[in-house]
């Protein structure tokens, strides 16, 4: 079980799967720490294109607007495994469950952390927030 994980937030002018470097080797934790970041990634952009009510401030909310679960897949992913944790044959429900879970987790650290915001300001810089303790 995952104690504590360091998650990556960052901005990615190239496309959200450039924001994060996938881990080599890929490790169950090493891709909690990878879709987080990437799931981080997306909803920042969202929040930028203004897709999200100004009063999303966790990742629960963000069902409001639409199934906030598609954050957590790259169903197009070229690596198979780095695409969600149901790639994984040696885990089964409970565990995958608890691995998505600890990917919301750090998705709700990062709103929590001011990451992610409910109202996104112009010029916050992300790129000074490296690192994110998440449970």
């Amino acid at each position: 079980m995952i104690q504590k994980i360091t998650c990556l937030a960052c901005e990615c002018p190239e496309g959200y799967r450039h924001c994060a470097t996938l881990p080599d080797p890929l490790t169950l934790e090493g891709l909690v720490v990878y879709r987080a970041a990437v799931a981080v990634a997306m909803i920042r952009a969202d929040q930028k294109a203004g897709f999200f009510h100004s009063t999303v401030g966790s990742y629960s909310d963000i069902n409001e607007y639409a199934d906030a679960n598609m954050y957590l897949l790259d169903a197009t992913h070229p690596i198979p495994l780095a695409r969600s944790f149901f790639e994984w044959p040696e885990l089964d429900i409970e565990e995958i469950m608890y691995f998505f879970d600890e990917v919301r987790d750090c998705i709700d650290d990062a709103f929590a952390e001011g990451v992610l915001l409910p109202a996104p300001t112009a010029g916050h810089d992300v790129m000074s927030i490296t690192r994110r303790m998440c449970r």
